[in-house]
């Protein structure tokens, strides 16, 4: 099976589908990660094609029997960047092929409920100094919409915010802008992941859409 594995990171799909034997191809936007995953793919002398390239610029035609988009990045497009992900992503796939991809799903609102919390560090994810954290998580129900938000503050760079937004779906939500590009069926499965601190196993859907 040729496989297109999109935002596929230091390698982590990429390695264990080439490992059954599939013809492997990894794309992602970081150059950081390609590298790592090319010196990865060599240690453990695996065939895998890999490339740097952001993946909504997808331009080739018929090619994949199966493509892949994991961690829910297709929830931190907006509208009419998903919609031409979809495009490329349907113009790629052989007929008869399949999208695989996950998304968080409305169920993930009650995970949120405004939570907020500080963190006080000498070292760690933010900075490599001393650093106080306020992690902040909101729901927009109306657009759907799910934003993190980190104030960070240190001695050196003073205050920085970072904000993070992710949309949920609904399979509805989902049909309605799957079914338009040119996939013929997509189905919802629920419950494939664990759960875990971060979210429940039913706050996420596995979409399998086919060409």
């Amino acid at each position: 099976m040729n496989i297109l594995d999109l935002g596929c990171g230091p390698g982590l799909y990429s390695e264990k589908l080439a490992e059954k034997g599939h013809i492997v191809t990894g794309m992602d936007f970081s150059s950081n990660s390609i590298q790592y995953a090319k010196e990865s793919a060599n240690r453990k002398k695996l065939d895998i094609t890999y490339i740097q390239q952001d993946y909504l610029e997808l331009t080739e035609e018929n090619k994949y029997d199966l493509i892949l988009l994991i961690f829910t990045d297709f929830g931190v497009l907006p509208p009419d960047q998903r919609e031409l992900l979809l495009r490329n992503i349907n113009r790629a796939l052989k007929p008869g092929g399949t999208f695989i991809f996950d998304v968080l799903n409305d169920n993930y609102e009650a995970n949120i409920g405004g939570s907020k919390n500080w963190e006080l560090s000498e070292k760690g994810f933010w900075r490599e100094i001393p650093y106080m954290a306020l992690s902040e998580s909101f729901y927009y129900d109306k657009q759907k919409v799910i934003l993190n938000q980190h104030i960070v503050i240190d001695q050196e760079r003073g205050t920085e915010v970072y904000r993070f937004w992710m949309h949920t779906f609904s399979s509805a939500d989902l049909n309605a802008i799957i079914l338009p590009v040119g996939f013929k069926t997509a189905e919802y499965v629920y419950g494939i992941i664990p759960d875990s601190e971060v979210c429940s196993s039913s706050s996420v859907t596995f979409c399998v859409a086919v060409k």
